[in-house]
């Protein structure tokens, strides 16, 4: 390639020109090494800047990063989740609000306690909506649970106020978990007594009233738990009255424009309060109800009539009944042969709730439902009937355990395996401590761990240890297998 070059004086004449030949080889010789150069000159330059932007990048990545993990945190219902909050810039100000907001959020919480349930699910059902600024009461059916403690004042003759306290924060824990667990709200405590609300269903799937005398009957059950622990630490057992009624009550805001409650009122819930002293005059269960109650729950229940009595406020005198037991034994077995799934499991569980020894056979028909639901309920039903340490019944649940490859199964049967039995067929439960299903591994180290037994406190705290171990950090579990009242 030949390259011609003129050069010219002040008035652009030529004086002299001189031409440059080059070869191709020499060419690209010379754009490599300019290449080169460029090169070296440029790669430092963009790792510098690549470092440069990677550190920019996290520093403002890292504390976005912080943000999403504790708002997922507190979307799961933990509030106690804080970030650090050092910085000066538009993100530090982001921190500082969500301290600020789980703070509130964490105090909300607190305040959610000394709400009553319906209190607290009105608010949240009219909260942001502006149609809903005057709330206003409607008339319900429901059923009426009141519960008090017996001769109370005698209790705390010899215990201080904060003793007092305690017994009762206690009490009231167990007792409101119950009603809870059973689908009633509680809606007011009144110093040793509290009242709770079993609200009809509107489609007519379940009897409210029904569900009021399992629960009355669990909270006996759970009572009765309480006090061992009380006779343990040498103090007194404590005992207690239940009065059920069901009809129609108001329930809306009561109050004045100042300080208001949503609760309950009518003469279902003031007639509660009235017949639970009639309890006192029972040879059973100390549980008494209405008429009104006894005609939702005819034939499903034994019960003796304490007569009609005359109540205070009241115009009429109230026919009353305590609770003797839960009677519905043939049509409940009836029902498990029925083609209704809803129908059979609610049956089954029922069964359990019966306390009927004669329920165990049809039960034991049940482990073979095709249904899975149905025979979790009925392994469930029978570890609310059963005695302790019956071999025909610990040889049939740990059949149903081994021939199965079902989770709910299995961790329903090792649940009820581990709570009737204390001998040492327990260690028949060891070979679950190794399952691949860390769910079902749980629910063995929890039965195993219910007896005191220093073989099998060897066997279970290493697996124990490392599960502990492996979850740490992590969120916290949900509960571990079916609950057993």
């Amino acid at each position: 390639m030949d390259v011609i070059k003129t050069y010219r004086n002040a008035k652009k004449e030529s004086l002299i020109w001189i031409q440059y030949r080059y070869d191709f080889k020499s060419l690209l010789q010379s754009i490599r090494l300019i290449r080169e150069r460029i090169l070296i000159g440029l790669i430092p330059s963009l790792i510098v800047g690549l470092i440069l932007a990677l550190v920019f990048a996290q520093l403002l990545i890292r504390p976005i990063r912080g943000l999403m993990a504790a708002l997922k945190r507190v979307s799961e219902g933990n509030y106690d989740v804080s970030v650090s909050s050092r910085r000066r810039d538009e993100i530090g100000e982001l921190e500082a609000a969500f301290n600020s907001m789980t703070n509130e959020l964490r105090k909300k919480k607190e305040l959610q306690k000394y709400l009553s349930d319906s209190t607290y699910r009105q608010i949240m059902e009219t909260a942001g909506n502006p149609l809903n600024t005057e709330r206003k009461g409607s008339r319900v059916m429901a059923t009426v649970l009141f519960c008090d403690i017996r001769n109370f004042v005698g209790h705390c003759e010899n215990l201080d106020a904060e003793e007092i306290t305690r017994m009762l924060n206690e009490y009231f824990t167990e007792m409101v978990e119950v009603v809870h667990r059973n689908g009633g709200e509680v809606d007011k405590f009144i110093g040793d007594a509290f009242l709770s609300v079993f609200y009809e269903d509107p489609e007519g799937k379940k009897s409210n009233s029904l569900q009021s005398i399992y629960c009355a009957l669990q909270m006996r059950d759970r009572l009765t738990e309480y006090n061992l622990r009380r006779t343990g630490q040498g103090k007194e057992p404590i005992e207690i009255g239940v009065g059920i009624t069901y009809g129609e009550v108001i329930s809306g805001p009561i109050g004045s424009k100042d300080r208001m409650d949503f609760t309950v009122i009518g003469d279902a819930v003031n007639l509660a309060s009235r017949i639970e002293k009639l309890s006192k005059k029972g040879h059973y269960t100390k549980i008494v109800f209405s008429g009104d109650v006894e005609l939702q729950v005819r034939d499903l229940l034994n019960y003796q009539q304490l007569g009609f009595q005359t109540i205070q406020g009241m115009d009429k005198e109230i026919q009353v009944f305590e609770l003797v037991g839960i009677k519905d034994l043939h049509e409940l077995l009836k029902n498990l042969t029925s083609a209704d799934l809803p129908l059979k499991r609610k049956s089954l569980e029922i069964l359990g709730h019966s306390r009927n020894p004669d329920a165990l056979e049809s039960l034991y028909q049940a482990f073979q439902d095709q249904d899975e639901a149905c025979r979790v309920q009925a392994i469930l039903a029978v570890g609310r009937i059963a005695s302790k340490d019956v071999p025909d019944i610990l040889d049939r649940l740990i059949k149903v355990v081994q021939n199965t490859d079902q989770e709910r199964i299995i961790t329903a049967g090792i649940s009820v395996f581990g709570r009737l039995c204390t001998s040492d067929r327990l260690f028949e439960l060891v070979p679950y401590l190794n399952h691949s299903n860390e769910r079902i591994v749980a629910n063995a180290i929890e039965a195993l761990g219910q007896v005191q037994n220093p073989k099998l406190l060897d066997l279970i705290l290493p697996i124990g240890h490392s599960i502990h171990h492996y979850r740490r950090g992590a969120r916290p579990m949900h509960p571990i297998g079916p609950e057993l009242p």
